[in-house]
């Protein structure tokens, strides 16, 4: 492989978020994480019903995923294995959205019983 080809993997590596988070965090953090997601899906469920009143039009399906995904980061303490604990807005919202469309069926299916 030439120079050219092992950058372009490389980029290519980096702009995956997801396979950037799995190749820092430990196997044994990685294990739990569906568990966590179930965790942070519903505590972010009781928080719609308690604060927004399932009110679609205070709390969209968006913000709602919005919100699992990052409490779901925060409980598996992500941020420490990012660069000495220091992860740009870029990092962020790129591991957001793509951990949010490995959920999203999850996700919507949740926000679609809380609005009912």
């Amino acid at each position: 492989m030439n120079l050219q080809e092992q950058i372009r993997k490389v980029l290519k590596e980096e702009t995956n978020y997801i396979r950037m988070m799995l190749r820092r965090i430990p196997s044994r953090i990685l294990e739990k994480m569906d568990e966590e997601f179930g965790s942070s899906l519903h505590y972010v469920s009781k928080i719609f019903i308690k604060s927004f009143k399932s009110d679609p039009g205070l709390l969209t399906e968006e913000e709602f995923s919005r919100m699992v995904i990052m409490d779901l980061l925060t409980s598996l303490s992500v941020r420490q294995y990012f660069y000495g604990g220091e992860m740009s807005e870029e990092i962020i919202d790129g591991l957001a959205k793509q951990l949010t469309k490995h959920y999203q069926e999850r996700i919507t299916s949740m926000y679609n019983v809380l609005i009912r």
